[in-house]
């Protein structure tokens, strides 16, 4: 029981490190380590509501992108581990195209071998308020 345990815990070491890599890559501009992350199976699917299925579409994605917007942070806040191959991600975007803008959302991410296998994202405003306090 202590060793499926532990392995349980090198495994969410291992995913954790990957996820945080992932997400780096956007503010690094850098992807040249994105096929040993992700599965050439990949499902994407993103919080605007697009779907990238497969390397092919994803790298189009990417490209695509990167000519349009710079990614200034995409900050982790917290992971939870639901099982062996998912977590859900809640994490801070802040990006510029023709002006800044940032939001923040969840992504539910799976694995398989230590690779993504998929990505399914969920956004929210991020300024909050509420208009029914009471002073």
């Amino acid at each position: 029981m202590e060793q499926q345990k532990y392995l349980f815990l090198k495994g969410f070491i291992v995913t954790e490190k990957i996820i945080a890599e992932y997400f780096e890559m956007w503010v690094k501009r850098d992807f040249a380590q994105l096929q040993r992350i992700f599965s050439s199976n990949i499902t994407y699917h993103e919080c605007t509501g697009a779907m990238y299925i497969g390397m092919i579409e994803l790298k189009a994605w990417i490209k695509a992108s990167l000519q349009k917007q710079t990614v200034l942070m995409w900050q982790i806040k917290n992971i939870q581990q639901i099982d062996d191959q998912t977590f859900f991600v809640e994490w801070f975007f802040k990006a510029r195209e023709t002006q800044n803008y940032c939001f923040d959302g969840v992504s539910k991410i799976q694995f398989d071998n230590h690779k993504i296998i998929a990505i399914d994202e969920y956004a929210a405003k991020h300024n909050i308020y509420r208009p029914y306090q009471k002073n």
